[in-house]
């Protein structure tokens, strides 16, 4: 009798932890298609308000994790990204928290040492020789050519901006040369 109730006792607990992973993944899936129209809407502010773009030229600097930020939609934005050949734009948050989709991992795009982290770009539609740009907050553009695209822990000297992905099976670096 009492292996039995220990077995009802288990088999109950089993479903009780069973519906509580279950709400937890809904919650977040939730949470990550809000965040997703969060950051689409911002793309469009961000368009609206940028000031007239001007071409940036990309400058050496020892100091590089400083660039400025524009609060939309409650992310903190450094700029955007667009990629013309496959139609794709998205905003670029300076901060990692639970609602990021891609984020300025580390460096400053004005100074050659960017490096995004992105989940907003399927990496088998990316060639060498497309064109990146990325537009910062003031309305400075870097236009950036796809000069390499591996494995995340080789190493390109001359790359001016890395973006960077990582999957369920690899890692993904596409890094960029100054256009």
């Amino acid at each position: 009798m009492k292996k039995k109730m220990f077995a009802y006792i288990l088999i109950v607990l089993g479903i009780a932890a069973s519906a509580s992973g279950l709400f937890l993944f809904c919650r977040s899936f939730q949470e990550e298609k809000k965040t997703k129209k969060l950051a689409e809407d911002a793309l469009i502010k961000i368009r609206e308000m940028i000031p007239e773009k001007t071409n940036g030229f990309i400058y050496e600097k020892e100091e590089a994790d400083n660039m400025p930020v524009l609060e939309i939609n409650g992310l903190s934005l450094v700029g955007y990204i667009e990629i013309p050949d496959i139609d794709t734009a998205f905003v670029v948050q300076n901060q990692w928290g639970n609602e990021s989709v891609t984020r300025m991992k580390r460096g400053n795009v004005s100074e050659g040492t960017g490096v995004i982290e992105t989940d907003q770009i399927d990496f088998d539609e990316i060639k060498t020789g497309m064109t990146i740009t990325f537009v910062d907050i003031n309305g400075i553009v870097y236009d950036f050519t796809v000069d390499y695209i591996g494995n995340e822990n080789d190493i390109v000297h001359n790359a001016k901006l890395i973006l960077f992905a990582e999957g369920m099976t690899k890692a993904i670096q596409i890094a960029c040369i100054e256009k």
